[in-house]
């Protein structure tokens, strides 16, 4: 990644994944992480970069599930 790169926060699991799917990146780096505001404290983060960009998601617990799962 150069210099030059930017960082980009994707606001939904669909985006992430289509860009992903487009974008073709090696890896795809994610860590799970405390979330003190979540109930559960959990949340997960998601990261793959590109010669241009990193791309970031984010999603933490609301209950039994992750808020950004899938579409409202």
């Amino acid at each position: 990644m150069n210099k030059e790169a930017k960082l980009v926060h994707v606001n939904s699991w669909d985006e992430f994944k289509r860009l992903a799917t487009a974008l073709r990146p090696d890896s795809v780096s994610y860590a799970i992480q405390r979330s003190p505001l979540s109930k559960p404290p959990v949340g997960l983060r998601m990261i793959f970069a590109t010669e241009e960009a990193q791309y970031a998601f984010l999603d933490f617990a609301r209950g039994d599930v992750l808020q950004r799962h899938c579409c409202p």
